[in-house]
């Protein structure tokens, strides 16, 4: 399905904490300050990168690749992790008062749909966003 975006822009950045803060930047300025769905995207790029750093081998010295694409009115946000020994993103059942595990299902609720794909021992995890 990702063959039927065009590609707005792709940052690789350090698996670390502090680089999240880059991808709001990146976002905004690739789709526009006034883009409606700015602050969803935003938001879902920021979890979708911090549970990368958090959860694979990209938060243990490797690299995490952010791509932005679009086509057919739709905006698709793709992160791209170093791999995490098998495992791939699911959902957890949270207690409410959990400060972890929040973030797939916040993507789930701001995006229409979202999923991932595996290429060997990677994950890209994307979400796609209406306008």
């Amino acid at each position: 399905m990702a063959n039927e975006f065009s590609v707005l822009g792709t940052i690789t950045l350090p698996g670390m904490g502090k680089s999240a803060g880059y991808l709001r930047v990146f976002a905004r300025d690739i789709l526009g300050a006034d883009h409606p769905r700015l602050d969803d995207i935003g938001l879902c790029l920021t979890e979708k990168f911090t549970n990368a750093t958090l959860h694979t081998a990209s938060g243990k010295g490797g690299w995490v690749t952010v791509t932005v694409r679009t086509g057919r009115g739709v905006v698709r946000t793709e992160v791209t992790d170093d791999g995490a020994d098998g495992r791939r993103p699911c959902t957890r059942p949270g207690n409410g008062f959990s400060e972890h595990g929040r973030g797939l299902m916040l993507i789930d609720a701001l995006a229409e749909r979202w999923g991932y794909d595996e290429a060997g021992p990677r994950t890209t995890v994307w979400a796609e966003f209406e306008r």
